[in-house]
């Protein structure tokens, strides 16, 4: 049953696994499900252990926004120094 709902979602994994498919074969697009559906593997069983209720803690709560704000600004630095690394290559060529 979770395979059925996992495969009929739209959603960004399909998309990828669509644009992953069509340029790389079969073999490529199904890695990237396996992956994805191990992904949400992990996350039930996390459920299941009750890693919810641990989570119900304000601390755990804060540290755990905390790490996540990290990330996505670690993220979005790495994205924006990348992106600055094109547009001077692609000046470069031009010139």
């Amino acid at each position: 049953m979770l395979g059925l709902a996992y495969v009929a979602s739209p959603g960004p994994v399909n998309v990828e696994t669509l644009r992953r498919g069509l340029a790389g074969g079969v073999r490529v697009a199904l890695t990237l499900q396996l992956g994805a559906i191990i992904g949400h593997l992990i996350w039930a069983l996390l459920a299941l252990a009750g890693v919810g209720l641990l989570l119900a803690s304000a601390l755990a709560q804060l540290l755990l926004g905390a790490a996540g704000t990290v990330l996505l600004v670690y993220l979005g630095w790495s994205a924006l120094r990348g992106w600055q690394k094109l547009a001077a290559a692609a000046q470069a060529e031009r010139e």
